[in-house]
């Protein structure tokens, strides 16, 4: 058979050329071998670790802003927990007002309210005070409604003719009286 030789061009799907083992020189037997020294960073290596820390920084990046959505969501859910519960006292109270019996004994606790024909006792100390009696509910708060504008003219009318630097007297609002009147025998109670 001839002798081919091989071309210079590699067919397709032939491997890699493959370079001939190195020879190691023969040393004497008692010799160390001493290898030439390595650099310890190579261009590749420093890529990688440049490569590596641009992940770490961009996943930290992402990890610190998920942490910080993760607490605002628990921060709303709890707050959705806090407001459900809410919600579920007063529909309790609601449905508890709804109850015409509820409503008497709360009527009979607060103000001390008795129905006809009941009669009502309060034990007074020495001092006068009521004891166990019901706390007084608070008078609503009075709005104050601006003067009309006949009254702003007036009140600028009367200004004007008081001498600087004196004030106004103030108005004193009437005293209501309550007069009771004895019951007879022939009056009738209402």
């Amino acid at each position: 058979m001839p002798t081919q030789r091989r071309s210079a061009t590699r067919r397709p799907g032939s491997g890699p050329r493959r370079s001939p083992p190195r020879r190691v020189a023969a040393q004497p037997a008692g010799a160390t071998a001493v290898a030439p020294p390595r650099p310890r960073f190579t261009g590749r290596a420093l890529v990688l670790a440049l490569v590596m820390l641009a992940l770490v920084i961009s996943y930290a990046s992402s990890l610190r802003a998920w942490w910080q959505q993760h607490a605002e969501i628990s921060a709303a859910q709890a707050d959705i927990v806090s407001s459900q519960r809410s919600v579920d006292i007063l529909t309790l109270d609601k449905h508890r007002w709804a109850d015409p019996a509820y409503v008497q004994q709360q009527a009979r606790e607060r103000f001390g309210w008795v129905l006809p024909g009941e009669v009502g006792y309060r034990v007074v100390d020495a001092g006068g005070h009521t004891l166990g009696a019901p706390a007084r509910p608070a008078a609503p708060p009075q709005a104050s409604t601006p003067p009309s504008w006949y009254e702003q003219v007036w009140g600028s009318i009367r200004a004007a003719g008081e001498e600087p630097g004196t004030t106004p007297p103030k108005r004193t609002p009437p005293r209501q009286v309550v007069i009771k009147l004895p019951r007879g025998r022939g009056s009738r109670g209402r």
